[in-house]
């Protein structure tokens, strides 16, 4: 059974590179960056309930998906640079994996259920005798679609390495910056980044989705226009990514400084 998380994030500004696959080097783990930099993002909602919906894409799935959804109130808006991480593990979910799961384990998941569903109850003793109630009622079929459902969520949560993603991510924008001498980008965190959009598929269905941290707005919602990266600059790029390359502390410390310097933005959120 395959399981897939997608990691996927607008930055707060633009990456003036061509969209590709940058394998970025975590200490002995390879994470591959997808950096889109000709995405729209689709805003729409036809009542209450569905405003604020956002979609990210290219112009053409974009408006293919406004036609197949009959959606009548939407607006596009070009993006910043769009990032995803793709973290794909194969397992094998066994008879003996999905009968570990244990009563405890069980009652748990149909308490969380009880409370998603907005099922009202008086108490959390009466919360626990609706769980307890339901598990009884289980017959053998429904207790081991519950149990994989149990498997499927822990496996997930396992593989999703967030920590890694931005480190990756930082380490992008930072061999950029150095390469090309800018001044106005910055490390990114769950915060600056409005929180990162994860969303988990086994064996390519949908099975869950859900924001990662996230309390402030994306800041600095610019699009400055620089040339086209140079081809060597580009290969210089991708192949210290890929690599164990430092940057020179003291051209960091000058790169940093630089950021500070030109981004008010910044340093009133650093401040306060």
């Amino acid at each position: 059974m395959e399981f897939k998380v997608l990691l996927q994030n607008e930055l707060p500004f633009m990456i003036e590179l061509k969209d590709d696959t940058y394998e970025v080097k975590i200490g002995n783990v390879i994470i591959k960056l997808e950096v889109y930099s000709d995405f729209y993002k689709l805003f729409y909602g036809q009542n209450i309930k569905e405003a604020g919906k956002m979609f990210y894409g290219d112009a053409v799935s974009l408006y293919k998906m406004v036609k197949e959804k009959n959606i009548e109130s939407y607006g596009y808006d070009k993006s910043k640079t769009f990032i995803r991480c793709k973290l794909i593990e194969n397992y094998d979910l066994n008879g003996i994996i999905i009968n570990s799961i244990t009563d405890k384990e069980c009652i748990a998941k149909l308490k969380s259920d009880i409370i998603l569903d907005n099922e009202k109850y008086e108490d959390i003793d009466e919360l626990n005798r609706m769980a307890e109630n339901r598990f009884r009622s289980l017959d053998f079929k429904q207790r081991r679609n519950i149990n994989i459902e149990i498997v499927k969520k822990s496996t997930f949560q396992n593989m999703t390495k967030i920590d890694l993603y931005y480190r990756a991510i930082n380490k992008f924008i930072e061999q950029y910056q150095y390469i090309r001498k800018l001044s106005w980008g910055y490390n990114v965190n769950e915060n600056i980044l409005n929180g990162t959009q994860v969303i988990n598929l086994c064996d390519n269905n949908f099975f869950s989705k859900y924001t990662y941290g996230g309390i402030v707005p994306s800041i600095i919602p610019t699009r400055r226009v620089y040339k086209n990266m140079e081809d060597e600059k580009y290969k210089i790029l991708k192949n210290r990514l890929k690599s164990d390359y430092d940057i020179p502390i003291e051209s960091m410390l000058i790169q940093n400084s630089k950021v500070m310097l030109h981004s008010v933005d910044l340093r009133f959120i650093i401040t306060n």
